[in-house]
Parts: structure tokens; sequence; C-alpha cells
């Protein structure tokens, strides 16, 4: 199952993408965003997508993922 959750805002104030994903008794927290070389931010990738579809954004691009892992 996945769940999605509200944004996170870092100390430095970005925003991520947060999700959890659950099976039986392990869960997987997740956060993500993605950047461009001009200092954008987007917490998921549909939203970067159109962006640099329509000519928004320039890349190059990074996307950051962070996992964390909470077994049974």
């Amino acid at each position: 199952m996945i769940n999605h959750q509200p944004l996170y805002q870092s100390p430095q104030g970005d925003l991520w993408g947060v999700f959890q994903a659950q099976k039986d008794e392990e869960v997987i927290h997740v956060r993500e965003q993605i950047r461009d070389q001009q200092g954008q931010m987007w917490t998921d990738v549909s939203a970067w997508y159109w962006a640099a579809l329509l000519g928004h954004s320039q890349g190059p691009w990074w996307a950051v993922t962070e996992v964390r892992w909470s077994g049974a």
C-alpha cells in the first residue's frame, strides 16, 4: 500500500514530496525532490516533467530520494 504524506519542509526551507510504502509489517518512508541548475525545485516527477516539457526549466536536473526503512 502507498500512502502519500504531507510535504516536508527542511530547516533550509526546501520542500520534499513524502510517501510511505507498506507491505505487511514492513514500512518504507520516502522523501523526494527534483532540482534544476537555476535553483527551481519540484516535489514530484509529474510537476517537474511538465515544467521541463513546456520549457520552464532547463537541465541538468538532479533527482534526490531519501529512503528510511522500518522493518518488522
